[in-house]
């Protein structure tokens, strides 16, 4: 409630990957140079939703997927904290979030 939303993208990544390419590292770059660490949040949500071949690997993908952006984020000058990261995950797709991929927010404090 104290925060409100500056920017939002989804980062898309390829089927069972937790790999960053080109594309998803400019877009992070860039929330990491625009982030003011004393008002700004940056919330990044993992997704995987539907099948994959990988052992329990809808929520191994959704977390690993977010923990792979934070990390990116972090290298890219944000302390940690700033970074708030979590994971979503279902056997089955909806259209909430992406199947495969990051929702990236960033988010600045009101007043």
């Amino acid at each position: 409630v104290d925060y409100e939303d500056v920017a939002q993208d989804n980062l898309t990544f390829g089927n069972d990957s937790m790999r960053l390419g080109v594309e998803q590292k400019a877009v992070i770059a860039d929330y990491a140079a625009r982030v003011d660490p004393d008002t700004d949040l940056v919330s990044v949500v993992g997704c995987s939703h539907g099948r994959t071949a990988i052992d329990n690997g809808n929520s191994v993908l959704a977390l690993g997927r977010a923990n792979r952006v934070k990390e990116a984020l972090v290298y890219a000058g944000l302390s940690p904290e700033v970074v708030l990261d979590e994971g979503c995950w279902a056997g089955e797709y909806h259209s909430t979030f992406p199947k495969r991929g990051v929702v990236m927010t960033l988010k600045r404090r009101r007043g």
